[in-house]
């Protein structure tokens, strides 16, 4: 499978190591739908690396929308916590997970400030199967 980081601009990630990154959105990707099967409805990579003004000391953030009521959501917390920490280990970097209830997300994506600068800056990640 192959990864995509598809937004309206089509504006490309740079990374220190564009493979890593994909690799990292792969594995991460995978993991989260283990995790959420179904319910898992979007993954946004979002901040400096998804603006592309990253430096050694920069997090990648990524924002997992799960179609889960918000209480329900919270009960997997460290289940997740525990996957970012085997792939900051794997990939030596600081992965930033934020779970986001979807209808939270969606109700209030035109008026709080983050999950407006998600959707302007942010790449959604999206799985593909290889030809």
């Amino acid at each position: 499978m192959d990864m995509l980081y598809n937004d309206s601009k089509e504006r490309q990630v740079r990374s220190v190591s564009n493979l890593g990154l994909n690799n990292l959105m792969k594995e991460t990707y995978s993991a989260l739908s283990s995790v959420f099967g179904e319910k898992l409805d979007e993954v946004w990579l979002y901040g400096s690396y998804a603006r592309g003004d990253f430096d050694a000391e920069s997090d990648i953030d990524i924002m997992a929308l799960v179609d889960l009521p918000k209480e329900q959501l919270a009960t997997y917390r460290r289940k997740v916590s525990d996957l970012s920490s085997d792939l900051d280990l794997k990939y030596d970097v600081l992965l930033s997970i934020k779970l986001q209830d979807k209808d939270t997300f969606l109700r209030f994506s035109n008026t709080l400030p983050f999950f407006q600068n998600v959707m302007r800056e942010g790449k959604r990640v999206v799985q593909v199967k290889s030809a």
